[in-house]
């Protein structure tokens, strides 16, 4: 009922909804279901997922054998609907996805275009530390976008801080469109809390600031 209202607000000041955000990843679900054919029908492109997460009781290996018939029918929904699913890679103990050879493992099975790896530079770094590219060039056919955030570490705690200030590596992103990538480069502020109607002003000059050091990252400016 929201989503046609949201997309028409954007319309009327020349904005797209480039990703809609979701909890999207069982096909099962008929309101999932519901949700991705109206995105469909007013242009959606693409919806990030909900996440996966192991239950390290259990066996990994078992639970990708879960994961992936799931993925196969979700897959097959995309592709009906002219919709690509992106699965953002999340640090931590148990996230699928973390380690990021279980992305390509799942993923290598789909074409792009109706599954892909929305990729966390913040994420890919904290879990990668120095092996990331690796990582990144195992998922480079597989990316259907890049996610930016900056991090540092604070009495061994990872510490969001504005883009350039932290670990991530500010050459990446310009690199990566000169192989050819063509997806969306999607700039994450999350640092400043809390996120209250307070809080706006300077959420927007967080923003801006972020966005100009991008631009530079990038060669645009």
């Amino acid at each position: 009922d929201e989503l046609p209202k949201m997309v028409a607000a954007l319309k009327k000041r020349g904005l797209e909804m480039t990703i809609m955000a979701s909890g999207v990843n069982d096909p099962r679900d008929k309101v999932s279901m519901r949700q991705l054919e109206v995105a469909a029908k007013l242009g959606v492109k693409r919806y990030r997922m909900k996440y996966f997460k192991y239950d390290l009781k259990r066996p990994v290996a078992a639970q990708l054998d879960e994961i992936r018939p799931q993925l196969k029918d979700l897959v097959a929904v995309n592709k009906a609907l002219g919709i690509q699913a992106v699965y953002q890679n999340h640090s931590g103990s148990n996230y699928f996805g973390a380690p990021l050879w279980d992305l390509w493992l799942l993923f290598k099975e789909h074409p792009v275009e109706h599954l892909a790896v929305a990729l966390d530079t913040g994420h890919t770094t904290v879990e990668g530390t120095n092996s990331w590219p690796i990582q990144a060039n195992l998922l480079r056919p597989h990316l259907g976008a890049l996610y930016l955030k900056d991090y540092t570490w604070i009495e061994n705690k990872k510490t969001l801080v504005p883009l350039g200030q932290g670990n991530i590596d500010s050459g990446y992103p310009r690199r990566l469109l000169k192989s050819g990538y063509t997806g969306p480069v999607n700039l994450h502020v999350e640092y400043l809390k809390p996120f209250s109607k307070e809080n706006v002003p300077k959420q927007i000059a967080a923003i801006k600031r972020d966005a100009g050091t991008l631009r530079k990252w990038l060669g645009w400016v």
